[in-house]
């Protein structure tokens, strides 16, 4: 591999890093929870996801994620939905 060769795969790649950046989600709210079960990105699919803090109030609670691949963050809604016996 050559000189010219390492600066362009560098380019590319800070190039595609810099686009991701700037991307708008390729799944709906709707797809997020019905296809993926929240298990992958909205913005890049991948399913790298950290799940930070999580906030509760009176509507539910938010989770705040972060994709380590893309760098995006989003947050997760969840609603009380009923409970279960132990």
């Amino acid at each position: 591999m050559t000189l010219m060769d390492d600066i362009n795969d560098i380019t590319k790649r800070a190039v595609e890093e810099l686009e991701a950046k700037h991307r708008a989600p390729q799944l709906t709210s709707k797809q997020y929870v019905e296809v993926h079960r929240g298990l992958k990105c909205p913005y890049c699919l991948d399913d790298f996801i950290v799940i930070g803090s999580v906030e509760v109030d009176e509507e539910g609670a938010q989770a705040h994620n972060t994709c380590m691949v893309c760098d995006k963050e989003w947050n997760e809604i969840y609603q009380l939905v009923g409970y279960r016996e132990v």
